[in-house]
């Protein structure tokens, strides 16, 4: 064997080597668990929460959420409307020290923007999102809220616990 295919070879299995431990470069985003928080919330008609909802945020897997506090956070919302509606809104808040939550400054929380509104009940949608970097969070174990209403009341609550780095 030459020394290139020698060369060629080691720096294969050094690729290959960094892809299993470091993982894919685009295998970062599946469906991350969270936990349903509609039970929490007070409304007069309760059609939370919607069918077949599921996120995926950059960087996170099912188990476990690692933000870098210095990065945007990427999230794909993905939906059945339990409601036709004029209007959806969206509001995403992280915990601070003391468990304060903190509102995304600068976010637009018009789904409209991004949607094509009205919302037609049991239509699925699917959007994808760029919240600010939470950079005006300490490091830490915390808890990312999300939570989404309509006309008719809330569409959705997700609490996910998330580190941030």
């Amino acid at each position: 064997m030459s020394d290139s295919a020698g060369t060629s070879s080691f720096i294969m299995a050094l690729f290959a080597a960094a892809v299993i431990f470091f993982g894919s470069p685009g295998a970062k985003c599946e469906n991350v668990n969270y936990k349903d928080c509609c039970s929490l919330i007070k409304v007069l008609s309760k059609p939370c929460p919607v069918k077949n909802f599921s996120l995926q945020i950059n960087d996170c897997n099912y188990d476990k959420c690692l933000l870098n506090r210095s990065m945007p956070i990427n999230i794909t919302f993905t939906l059945t409307s339990n409601q036709n509606t004029s209007s959806a809104f969206l509001h995403a808040a992280i915990s601070s020290w003391a468990d304060v939550m903190m509102p995304f400054p600068w976010l637009d929380s018009n789904l409209c923007d991004r949607l094509s509104c009205p919302l037609i009940k049991d239509k699925s949608y699917s959007w994808t999102m760029k919240m600010m970097k939470p950079g005006f969070v300490n490091p830490g174990e915390r808890t990312l809220l999300l939570k989404s209403v309509g006309d008719k009341g809330t569409f959705f609550c997700a609490n996910l616990s998330v580190t941030l780095e």
